[in-house]
């Protein structure tokens, strides 16, 4: 017998996508004081959110999705994979113990698409690659993106144990 999914399901997704206008925005005071110092005003808005995204989760499943890896750039050098890496571990602690999630799962896909990207710098139509993007994945990222979302929300409809995804 299947199991009935309710009509709604109390289910947010914070996207924050927005790691890199905090790494442009703060871009002065990368170059003058260094990488922490440009990381604190992040810092001091993701702890302003922080109690609310705990109170959300109190009836709602939510996720943060940390910034995904992205191809070099060198015009925009404050968007490194080490600056990166530094505003996701920052999320990564502060959120700890919130019962957010932290939305990692992406990364390793990103690097792949980014390492395609550099041995064949290609555009399709479609959009499902579009190498002379350096901010954003193609399409086919994006794609199994949406498929680790759908499973994250509707796998505990469909009894799915912990050995079906080890």
């Amino acid at each position: 017998m299947y199991s009935t999914v309710p009509l709604y399901y109390n289910f947010t997704m914070s996207t924050q996508g927005t790691t890199l206008h905090w790494m442009k925005l703060t871009a002065r005071i990368y170059f003058r004081d260094g990488p922490l110092a440009a990381v604190s005003a992040f810092y001091e808005y993701l702890y302003s959110i922080r109690s609310l995204l705990t109170k959300l989760t109190s009836y709602s499943s939510v996720v943060f999705k940390l910034q995904d890896h992205l191809q070099d750039d060198s015009k925009f050098t404050v968007r490194n994979l080490a600056n990166i890496d530094l505003y996701n571990s920052l999320a990564k602690d502060l959120l700890s113990g919130t019962n957010v999630t932290t939305w990692d799962s992406t990364i390793p896909l990103s690097d792949l698409y980014a390492q395609q990207c550099k041995v064949n710098p290609r555009h399709t139509d479609d959009n499902k690659w579009k190498c002379q993007d350096k901010t954003h994945v193609g399409y086919i990222i994006i794609e199994k993106y949406v498929d680790m979302l759908l499973n994250f929300v509707c796998n505990e409809f469909f009894n799915v144990t912990d050995d079906f995804c080890p």
